[in-house]
């Protein structure tokens, strides 16, 4: 029966893992989100250096699997995998779609956007988006406080695009 498993891959070894994993055919997901840096759109592994398979362990496979190009170990005790719901890849999934797809308004600020603090201890101070931090769906926002731009992380929910002065 095919279950869900964690692979730790050989550090910047993940692409080859996977190409490795995927010839073998094992389904393989390596979540990755984009990731606004200096202006350019890039992709970044939300969980580095950890890949998810889907196979059945049982199978005549499982040894080529087990030492496949790149792979380190498979997450468990005692040397066995241990198997992850599939509830888990899909929310995963649907998360990592979220952000690359829709996002929130937040995704898809530039640097220099106006924004407003809409929720948490900040809420209602003004300021300036600066940046996404890395893809923990995190913003560095630089708020207007004591005369002067502080920088801060947040949520990215927690702020919104501020409205225009009349």
């Amino acid at each position: 029966m095919d279950e869900w498993y964690v692979a730790k891959s050989k550090p910047q070894k993940e692409a080859w893992l996977t190409t490795s994993l995927s010839s073998l055919g094992v389904e393989v997901f390596y979540p990755r989100m984009i990731s606004h840096r200096r202006g350019k759109r890039t992709l970044e592994a939300l969980f580095p250096t950890y890949i998810f398979c889907k196979f059945d362990i049982n199978a005549a496979e499982w040894p080529a699997i087990r030492w496949a190009p790149g792979l380190s170990y498979f997450l468990g005790t005692d040397g066995h995998p241990m198997a992850i719901p599939e509830d888990l890849i899909e929310y995963i999934g649907d998360r990592v779609r979220w952000w690359n797809d829709d996002g929130s308004s937040a995704q898809h600020m530039q640097p220099g956007t106006p924004v407003v603090v809409s929720h948490g201890p900040f809420a209602g101070l003004e300021g300036i988006f600066e940046r996404h931090v890395s893809s923990r769906q995190r913003c560095r926002v630089l708020l207007k406080v004591v005369g002067g731009l502080s920088p801060v992380e947040l949520e990215e929910t927690d702020i919104a695009l501020a409205l225009p002065k009349i």
